[in-house]
């Protein structure tokens, strides 16, 4: 009963974790006219309990979190976690005519850690890694006799990263006391429980982003409309490193008379992380055609092609 009890828990575990996964790789996580540029609107690359810590996540360790942006903290873990985020964003869009204001709430990560005892600990997780959300629309004067076009530029999409790592930890130091005179007082140094942590990181970025532009012109104008698409998506994998070298003092305060005054405790820790340079694969669709407008539904439908290009 013990064992399918622990079975039982774990396929539960396990599927509220790829359903959650799955949700957070789908939902819109961005409204803003600069995802167009490049992957799109980069999200933060930290767990989400260190969205205030930026670069010394790498030398954060704890035994009840996971801290992916550092492997080697892996093995500091204590017991099974289970770790994810929300975060709600505010926007405001403006120009010189309108003013909007929205909110996004959307998940920052999913992962699972596991302690797998002498010195070993391993974890897994997806998290976003950019968001493309948009929706955008102009018009301008196209030919010298007046006619206008409006044109609507639209993007939705993203990528997400995904890893599989482990670590392995070491104590390094055997505990040793240091004592230190001045005068009447004495200063107690006791290292305590120093480890060196090695991890590594296998990742997978994998997503894709759909583009489009339509061009609207006037219905007197007799040109046909166009309907522009281009669509990206890559899958690749890449290796990240990391290192964590942490060191545990006591310092204890007294007079030579053994007074004691106060007893505090450091800890001492420094990180490494790097992950190797590698070239990410895309494959890219682009598809030009002629459209009909409906006014009714004020959309274009597609007609008939005259451009199709593939890559990858």
């Amino acid at each position: 009963m013990k064992y399918l009890n622990i079975i039982i828990r774990s396929l539960v575990f396990t599927l509220v974790f790829v359903s959650s996964a799955l949700v957070s790789v789908a939902q819109l996580n961005t409204i803003s006219p600069y995802s167009r540029f490049g992957l799109g609107e980069l999200e933060s690359q930290t767990p989400s309990y260190g969205h205030g810590l930026s670069g010394s996540m790498i030398a954060l360790s704890t035994p009840f979190s996971v801290n992916f942006t550092n492997p080697a903290s892996y093995s500091s873990l204590a017991r099974p976690v289970f770790q994810t985020g929300v975060t709600v964003n505010n926007f405001q869009l403006e120009n010189a005519d309108v003013s909007e204001r929205n909110s996004l709430s959307k998940i920052n990560e999913m992962s699972i850690g596991i302690p797998l005892g002498k010195g070993l600990g391993a974890a897994f997780g997806v998290f976003p890694f950019s968001s493309v959300g948009y929706e955008l629309s102009e018009n301008s004067v196209v030919l010298p006799d007046g006619t206008s076009a409006e044109y609507r530029y639209s993007g939705n999409g993203g990528y997400t990263k995904g890893f599989l790592g482990t670590s392995y930890k070491k104590n390094y130091f055997k505990d040793s006391v240091v004592k230190t005179a001045k005068g009447l007082e004495v200063d107690t140094v006791k290292y305590l429980n120093s480890y060196v942590s090695l991890g590594v990181n296998g990742n997978l970025l994998f997503g894709s982003a759909d583009y489009g532009r339509d061009v609207i012109y006037d219905e007197l104008s007799g040109i046909y409309h166009r309907k522009e698409s281009r669509g990206a998506s890559m899958g690749d994998g890449s290796l990240t490193f990391g290192a964590l070298f942490k060191k545990n003092l006591r310092i204890k305060h007294e007079y030579r008379i053994g007074e004691s005054v106060k007893t505090s405790d450091w800890d001492v820790t420094a990180g490494l992380s790097y992950s190797l340079e590698n070239n990410v694969g895309f494959t890219s669709e682009n598809l030009i055609q002629n459209a009909n407008y409906s006014s009714s539904l004020d959309e274009l439908s597609a007609q008939d092609t005259i451009f199709l290009l593939r890559r990858g």
